[in-house]
């Protein structure tokens, strides 16, 4: 038996342990040193209970760093915590659905990383900031339960990840990532990184004003900031995924990836939930797709991706998922939407369509000045509706379900996405069959799948004759009492 450690965290996790109200007071305390010469006694003097405030929030966070320990075993590993370790929890490997680590700029300085290990029933179940040397030992004993004979190495190549992460920046994702960075910078600048993007996005604007010339100024801040939005979302993809690769080890699946932050994975197999064929509409035209995975605590943190293989051609699905998940084998469709189900599919977006012209052009009679503007401004959301539409038309012929087991198939569109889900029946927990008035002449029905996952998401097929879907479902749980 090896050696067992025992220790504290990181020293950097200190830092992260003291709140906003220290760098707020810290930074004025810096700035008066600074003033007065270093002249101690004179900067004591006028900055006493500022002083005493930092050293009482610092002495906090060195108390909850010195009752936080940890220890690496052969077979588990144990987190203790509050004051003489009343609190303890103690995972054993072979329960960890996915261990991670990842080392932004300032771990990588301290060279320390923080760990999150999580089980099938907790996404959150330990996060500890550990030093580079225990997080490979932590990774070491791991993967030696996994046998050296089946090995398979995927690299997608950084070309192809520039591709990928372009492909997938959006506007909302933006959004999200500078929320997260201002709130960040907020702890320790205040207001000054608000008032620094305020001033970036008009100057950005009156650039292109000047450069687009007639364009109204309000479409020119509006294009300004969704080109900004969307560059910050593709520079954080690619970042992100940058230097991906994606192993097999026997049971266990290691993934490695980023540029300036780095990520490590240790997914377990079996506690895969399913598998994600995933495109948009344009990759869906020009046969590519992005293979995603849902596997508790993988892809979760900061709205990350649970990427397999982040981008490939359809011709190469099979073979990828064959090498790396070969328990979730190829299922064809064998249930699809009539064509009579059309209006369930277009009925939304033929609504938002018509929506968006009438609010054009009521507001053309009803408010002529602003006309201009206004038909610069429907662009945008006209442009998404018809998309939206396009979308729902190629679902009605590439929806369906089919089973082949112990698997199941689901094929579906959610908002401008399409899906193709690989399952095994042991891991869905709930199947709905739903019917509307119209539906219950039509003999149709509306299927939700839900699996078996923290966040309890539902797959979503409508429009599919409830008699054939019965008859699939039986057959998938022909031992099972759920149907």
């Amino acid at each position: 038996m090896s050696k067992i450690i025992s220790t504290r965290q990181h020293p950097v996790k200190i830092l992260s342990y003291t709140t906003k109200s220290f760098w707020l007071i810290l930074i004025p305390l810096a700035r008066d040193l600074f003033a007065s010469r270093f002249t101690l006694s004179q900067w004591l003097y006028g900055s006493w209970l500022s002083i005493l405030t930092v050293v009482a929030i610092f002495a906090f966070a060195l108390a909850r760093w010195l009752t936080v320990t940890y220890s690496i075993e052969d077979n588990c590993i144990i987190s203790r915590s509050g004051f003489f370790g009343i609190l303890e929890s103690k995972i054993s490997y072979r329960r960890l659905s996915c261990v991670s680590a990842r080392q932004g700029p300032v771990l990588r300085i301290f060279r320390a990383s923080t760990v999150y290990l999580a089980t099938a029933g907790n996404d959150k179940a330990v996060k500890l900031t550990m030093s580079k040397r225990s997080t490979e030992r932590l990774f070491s004993h791991i993967l030696s339960e996994t046998p050296p004979s089946t090995r398979y190495r995927f690299v997608p190549g950084n070309i192809r990840l520039a591709i990928f992460s372009l492909l997938f920046s959006s506007s909302l994702s933006g959004i999200i990532i500078l929320v997260t960075a201002l709130t960040q910078a907020k702890r320790v600048l205040g207001n000054q990184p608000e008032k620094l993007l305020t001033s970036s996005i008009y100057k950005l604007s009156e650039q292109a004003r000047r450069i687009l010339g007639g364009i109204p100024p309000v479409l020119t801040a509006v294009v300004s900031a969704v080109i900004l939005l969307k560059s910050i979302s593709f520079i954080t993809n690619l970042f992100r995924h940058l230097n991906f690769s994606i192993t097999r080890l026997g049971e266990k699946l290691y993934v490695e990836s980023g540029f300036v932050s780095r990520r490590m994975h240790i997914l377990s197999r079996e506690n895969i939930v399913f598998c994600d064929i995933h495109q948009g509409l344009i990759m869906k035209l020009s046969g590519l797709c992005s293979i995603r995975i849902f596997c508790s605590g993988y892809g979760r943190k900061n709205k990350e991706l649970g990427v397999l293989v982040p981008i490939t051609s359809k011709e190469r699905i099979k073979s990828s998922v064959k090498l790396l998940l070969p328990h979730m084998k190829s299922v064809k469709r064998q249930l699809s939407p009539p064509k009579g189900s059309a209006m369930s599919f277009v009925l939304l977006p033929l609504l938002l369509c018509v929506g968006v012209a009438l609010a054009a052009v009521a507001l053309r009679y009803l408010q002529p000045a602003f006309f201009e503007v206004a038909l610069w401004l429907f662009v945008v959301p006209g442009y998404a509706t018809i998309r939206f539409l396009i979308v729902r038309i190629v679902s009605l012929f590439t929806s369906g379900i089919g089973q082949d087991s112990p698997l199941f198939r689901l094929d579906y569109c959610k908002g401008f996405s399409f899906h193709t889900v690989i399952v095994p029946s042991e891991k869905i927990s709930g199947i709905s069959l739903r019917q509307s008035p119209l539906q219950k002449i039509s003999g149709k029905c509306t299927l939700y799948v839900t699996m078996c996952s923290p966040t309890n998401r539902k797959h979503k097929l409508r429009g599919m004759y409830l008699d054939d879907v019965l008859t699939i479902l039986r057959r998938g749980f022909v031992n099972s009492d759920r149907i």
